[in-house]
């Protein structure tokens, strides 16, 4: 999906963040608060398809250059920062080609 997220329900409205995030292990992590934030922005709020597939609330597609390009991280860093999210169980990831 390019960054835009033009295949996506509106994106309009707003999440909310605990106040409980400054005792999260990463929160001296200014690269892992940044990727952690983007996800729960890009996260779909319900249910859309893409290609055929049912793609459900909570989850959302992305490829490591445009998250890295929205972020304005490196690839390399979105890449460490997701494996550090998935190890820790914040996140599950789905690699396709």
């Amino acid at each position: 999906m390019k960054n835009g997220g033009e295949n996506r329900p509106n994106g309009s409205g707003f999440i909310k963040l605990s106040r409980r995030l400054l005792e999260w292990e990463w929160i001296d992590d200014p690269s892992m608060v940044a990727v952690w934030v983007h996800c729960l922005l890009a996260a779909n709020w319900k249910d859309y398809r893409y290609h055929g597939q049912t793609i459900p609330r909570g989850c959302f597609l992305t490829s490591t250059r445009s998250f890295s390009d929205r972020c304005g991280l490196s690839e390399s860093t979105v890449r460490r920062c997701f494996e550090r999210l998935e190890s820790t169980g914040e996140i599950d990831r789905q690699v396709t080609h």
